[in-house]
């Protein structure tokens, strides 16, 4: 049976390229929305810091395996969905059962598709979007050690539930403060 799958024909093609386009388009509409919403994140994050675009390049890139992953999956069931979709309202499908193709045999590029789209998935998230997500908070540990958004001999004031801190003469360079005041409500 697997043999009568291998021999490709022009159908076969046709089929993968009316699933491979819209695939493509949803793949990079996800991980364009989803690398937006990182950008604005990591600008929030670096914006103080010197050569922020940099910083925030290398931060979004490192969320690129897991999206690319995400986004493969969607793509994939979008895809066929559309696809299947598009062959149906121009009757292509009626044709191609004409032409003595069975529904079964024109998933077969599909199934194959599928297959190398797990695989590729498998890679991508069960090796490359773990070392990339600890990659990512080892570098917003690295830049946030360097952000200080106190300013020079201010003032920290926290109010938590019945306790209030305050933080009088904070230097954040030498990592020193004046006095420190606590008020608990009992």
């Amino acid at each position: 049976m697997i043999y009568r799958l291998l021999p490709f024909t022009r159908i076969d093609f046709y089929v993968l390229a009316n699933v491979l386009r819209p695939m493509r388009n949803v793949f990079l509409f996800v991980l364009i929305i989803l690398e937006c919403v990182r950008f604005r994140l990591g600008l929030g994050l670096a914006i103080h810091q010197e050569n922020f675009l940099a910083l925030v390049f290398t931060y979004m890139s490192q969320w690129l395996a897991l999206y690319a992953g995400l986004a493969m999956q969607m793509a994939l069931a979008v895809g066929v969905m559309l696809g299947f979709t598009r062959l149906a309202q121009n009757r292509e499908l009626d044709a191609m059962h004409a032409l003595g193709f069975s529904l079964h045999r024109l998933m077969a590029p599909i199934v194959g598709l599928s297959l190398l789209t797990a695989a590729a998935d498998f890679t991508i998230l069960g090796w490359m979007q773990p070392i990339s997500l600890y990659n990512s908070a080892s570098f917003v540990h690295q830049v946030q050690r360097f952000v200080s958004l106190l300013p020079e001999g201010g003032d920290l004031f926290v109010a938590s539930g019945d306790q209030t801190v305050w933080i009088d003469g904070v230097t954040p360079k030498s990592n020193s403060l004046n006095k420190i005041f606590v008020y608990q409500t009992y």
